[in-house]
């Protein structure tokens, strides 16, 4: 739904890392937005949906990865009340909210530090 905003978003604030939505590069210093599968719609009242978001920040750098993530997590966190126009659909997203702090996942094989931020929105696409 709103995947490629928040790639966007993500590379203006860290341009250093080349930026994807759900796959990456494994040889690059990557940032790659991942639509996740989300909350469970509310039985009541249809239009709101609550997709989660997966952020996933890989560098060489270890330093800069945990610096990446947490300007991702900041970027993002508490981000409320705007409008996202995605193909011709617009959605208000009433917030935006981290589910944890910026998750450190280790090393990978190519000796990139990995961290993972969760994101879970609150949206209702507009007519």
């Amino acid at each position: 739904m709103i995947h490629r905003y928040l790639k966007n978003e993500a590379k203006i604030a860290i341009p250093e890392l080349v930026w994807s939505v759900n796959f990456h590069n494994g040889k690059l210093n990557t940032g790659t937005v991942y639509s996740e599968g989300g909350g469970t719609p509310d039985t009541y009242d249809f239009e709101w949906r609550y997709p989660e978001y997966m952020i996933f920040i890989r560098s060489s750098d270890w330093d800069k990865a945990e610096l990446f993530a947490e300007v991702v997590h900041n970027l993002f966190h508490k981000k409320l009340n705007f409008r996202v126009t995605e193909q011709g659909r617009t959605f208000y997203v009433q917030s935006l909210f981290a589910l944890s702090e910026p998750i450190r996942l280790g090393v990978s094989e190519d000796n990139k530090m990995e961290y993972s931020i969760n994101i879970r929105a609150t949206l209702r696409e507009e007519n």
